[in-house]
């Protein structure tokens, strides 16, 4: 974060990128992804899902990019498992200043590996990204636990961070009224129990949780809740029934509450 008006941008020399939009190759064997920095979220899942694959952290929003989860920062909440976007990263390629060609990894010009995560562009013009890819299931069960008491929630919190589960949300409506969502990809649905994802998937989300603190007493239907961060970074400030959506984009539908 920086004070510094961003206007400094528009006397710079400007180094078009946008053409580095194509997934360049998908290694079943390796178990990775190379794409160049303009793919989106949308461009990459779309490609995988069609192979039963997904990343490990994939960022809710499609329109966010390899380059910018990169040099920036991504994460998701599978991160309790897998780390930032960056941690799913083997290997990167960028062009620096004088004009060298770059392959970066762990065992290969190791200190631009470790310093281009958070780089924000400052070491060279990122023009490649080497991903690791997992394989997924179509469906997701979605489980949402209501807590009154802070201690309570937090214990359950960690208690999910170091468990298996796939994915981990919590959302903080006020001094009492914590919701935790645990997801976890499932290969069949119990069909009277499944929820399609959407605009439809994303209001019931929105009914299960508002169902949930009625039990803590009147809230006014008219005034939504405020959303708080709590918990480690990996507590996103979305509701999780969107981010399986959007973020993961396997197609997956969720279970009702």
């Amino acid at each position: 974060m920086s004070l510094r008006v961003g206007n400094y941008k528009a006397t710079s020399t400007k180094i078009p990128v946008m053409h580095l939009n194509n997934i360049v190759n998908v290694d079943l064997e390796a178990m990775t992804v190379k794409c160049e920095p303009m793919v989106t979220m949308g461009q990459v899942t779309h490609t995988l899902n069609k192979l039963g694959l997904t990343l490990p952290v994939v960022p809710e929003l499609d329109d966010l990019t390899v380059g910018g989860l990169t040099c920036g920062v991504g994460i998701e909440t599978s991160s309790h498992r897998e780390g930032l976007f960056y941690h799913t990263c083997v290997s990167y390629e960028i062009v620096t200043a004088d004009g060298k060609h770059l392959r970066c990894s762990k065992d290969e010009n190791v200190d631009y590996f470790k310093a281009i995560p958070w780089s924000h562009g400052t070491l060279g013009i990122l023009v490649g990204v080497e991903i690791q890819i997992v394989t997924c299931k179509p469906w997701v069960k979605l489980e949402y636990e209501p807590y009154h008491d802070k201690e309570a929630a937090i214990q359950a919190c960690a208690e999910a961070f170091d468990s298996d589960i796939d994915f981990v949300e919590a959302l903080v409506y006020g001094k009492g009224e914590w919701v935790l969502m645990k997801g976890t990809m499932v290969d069949v649905p119990v069909p009277e129990m499944v929820n399609a994802i959407g605009a439809g998937g994303f209001d019931h989300c929105c009914l299960c949780i508002s169902a949930l603190f009625g039990r803590f007493g009147p809230r006014p239907r008219a005034a939504p809740p405020t959303r708080v961060r709590a918990m480690l970074a990996v507590l996103t400030s979305s509701l999780m029934c969107r981010a399986l959506c959007s973020a993961l984009a396997i197609r997956m539908r969720a279970y009702r509450c």
